[in-house]
């Protein structure tokens, strides 16, 4: 028997209970069901499929039909009428439980937001891949473990002239170019160490690979390959899309060789090829090779019209130069024409600062002032030396000379040992006044918790940027190192604004990664990220490198490509690529 409770004590537990009632009862109506009962995936382009785990008891699970709805605009208790719904569903056995499933077809490659009515009135997202972007997807494999391929990617624009952009994958650590300098039995070893799923690294020599767009997507093997040949290339850790250098109508592309040697050490390279019809040659149309030792020339690289005539022009930076510090840093430029690129830099810019790694990112970033000549933006990260420097960026303005010695604006960070500057990104225009905007990355920022990482976003106007960020996107959560690759993506689902790819390949707890696409808006960037994809194991480290806005398929609209260095499905380690087309 309950015996009630008297007096102010009683009435005061009473209370309190009455209390927890109603506090339960918000809650439950609030709150989103923390494990989604639905499973969602892209099955092909345009299709998307939904899979329903239905709640229930014991042995005998419920399997009413979901109500769930979905529309191109995010679905909210207000939209909930104007979103269609999803059906039929079907009764189907998975790995022996009853669900439900249903079918998206023939949707467009625009983003579509999902949710579910749960709990009366309560609108729930279904999960974070509740937003779904209805794209085909190849995924390309690194040919053995070790070679981190996917570790840099490039959409380099059309090579060949046959009207499909194509893809330039990095494979750094890649030992291809000196398996044929090893002696027999060095090879028979190493192929039986390979077949018993023992993975040897590579001796860093590098590869770089390009798979050519078609009707049908990107082609599974590559249709040319360029090795390194010496330990310590790195080639293929930077590789860049670099637009038309002579003015021929193809695509030209670019790969940082950033560790390789000629009397020096270190010096560094970068091997520029010209688009052309049929295969391109096995040699490069032009080498051009740091000129001090340890610089690494070639650790950036960036392409775009600086000087305004007609011709693109290639930036390199070589972040260890001693031309100005030790370690300061220097970007060399060199400007296109009729006859391709001069061997000797039209413009260099020298780092200032003792340690800073001027040139360690780069990005021609369009015309942010609105002068009709493009501009470029210098990372130095710096910390090296120094854990208590935060980082900057310098902008420099293009002009019929070509770029001027001195920054216009320099943007500094805010924490020491943020790495401010570490990744750039022209973005285009996210909030549709005309402008170009850009996107600077801090991948060990420390607002959300420590390596956390955050992206600062910058508005442009007539005049220049703002020195401060319109916006700020954070990492989700510690260590994850979110920023650590950016991407301008273009017009990804079809409202008129520019959007941002952001990686954090070091997300999920044990290296898994992942990849957040914000979309643009009359205000720019939403703070929130409108899509997530993660690594498929712990390791994977996916979102190591991100690109996109260019057409790999024909059909008009844009697709992106995301970098997984440590994927194993070809071994430990050996890398992917996955493309969204």
């Amino acid at each position: 028997m309950l015996r009630v409770c008297r007096g102010r004590w009683g009435r005061g537990l009473v209370s309190l209970m009455l209390l927890f009632v109603l506090v339960s009862c918000v809650r439950s109506r609030e709150d989103p069901p923390r494990v989604s009962p639905f499973d969602i995936r892209v099955v092909s382009r345009g299709e998307v499929e939904v899979v329903c785990a239905p709640p229930g008891s014991g042995e005998q699970p419920r399997t009413e039909a979901p109500d769930v709805r979905y529309s191109t605009s995010p679905v909210t208790a207000g939209t909930w009428n104007d979103a269609r719904a999803i059906g039929p569903w079907l009764p189907v056995i998975v790995n022996g439980t009853p669900k439900l499933q249903a079918s998206l077809r023939g949707l467009p490659p625009t983003l579509h937001y999902l949710a579910a009515k749960t709990c009366g009135q309560v609108f729930a997202s279904l999960s974070p891949a509740a937003t779904v972007l209805p794209l085909r997807e190849t995924i390309l494999h690194g040919r053995r473990g070790g070679h981190y391929f996917g570790h840099a990617l490039a959409l380099v624009g059309d090579v060949n002239g046959d009207g499909y952009g194509d893809l330039l994958v990095g494979a750094p650590w890649s030992d291809e170019g000196l398996e044929g300098r090893r002696p027999a039995h060095v090879r028979w070893v190493r192929g039986l160490l390979r077949r018993l799923g023992i993975t040897l690294h590579g001796t860093k020599a590098g590869a770089a690979y390009l798979f050519l767009g078609g009707p049908k997507g990107p082609a599974s093997t590559p249709a040319w390959v360029l090795l390194g040949k010496a330990e310590g290339d790195f080639l293929g850790s930077v590789v860049a899309g670099v637009g038309d250098l002579n003015g021929d109508g193809y695509a030209d592309f670019a790969v940082g060789i950033p560790g390789f040697d000629t009397e020096l050490r270190n010096e560094g390279a970068v091997a520029i090829y010209f688009g052309r019809r049929g295969p391109l040659p096995s040699e490069p149309d032009l080498r051009l090779v740091g000129r001090t030792r340890d610089e690494s020339f070639g650790s950036a690289i960036a392409g775009g019209d600086l000087n305004g005539d007609g011709y693109a022009d290639l930036v390199v930076g070589a972040p260890g130069s001693n031309l100005g510090q030790v370690n300061g840093g220097a970007v060399s430029v060199f400007y296109g024409g009729p006859r391709g690129l001069s061997t000797s830099p039209g413009t260099v810019l020298i780092g200032k600062t003792l340690d800073g790694l001027f040139g360690s990112a780069v990005a021609a970033v369009g015309d942010v002032n609105w002068d009709g000549y493009g501009d470029l933006l210098v990372g130095a990260y710096e910390g090296v030396a120094d854990p208590t420097a935060a980082g900057a960026v310098y902008l420099y303005y293009g002009g019929p000379r070509g770029l001027s010695p001195t920054p216009a604006l320099v943007l500094r960070g805010r924490k020491g040992g943020e790495q401010f500057g570490s990744a750039l990104a022209a973005l285009g225009d996210v909030n549709g006044d005309g402008f170009s905007d850009f996107a600077v990355g801090a991948r060990k920022n420390d607002d959300a918790g420590e390596d956390a990482g955050a992206v600062f976003i910058y508005h442009s106007a007539r005049g220049g940027p703002s020195p401060e960020p319109r916006a700020i996107l954070r990492g989700p959560a510690p260590g994850g190192q979110f920023g650590a690759a950016l991407a301008g993506v273009g017009d990804l689902n079809g409202d008129g604004y520019a959007d941002l790819l952001v990686g954090a390949f070091n997300a999920g707890g044990a290296g898994q990664g992942a990849v957040f696409l914000y979309v643009g808006g009359a205000k720019g960037l939403g703070e929130k990220s409108a899509l997530e994809l993660h690594g498929r194991h712990p390791g994977a480290h996916f979102g190591r490198a991100v690109v996109g806005g260019a057409d790999l398929d024909g059909d008009k609209q844009l697709d992106f490509a995301v970098g997984s260095e440590g994927e194993r499905a070809r071994g430990r380690e050996a890398g992917a690529a996955f493309v969204r087309y």
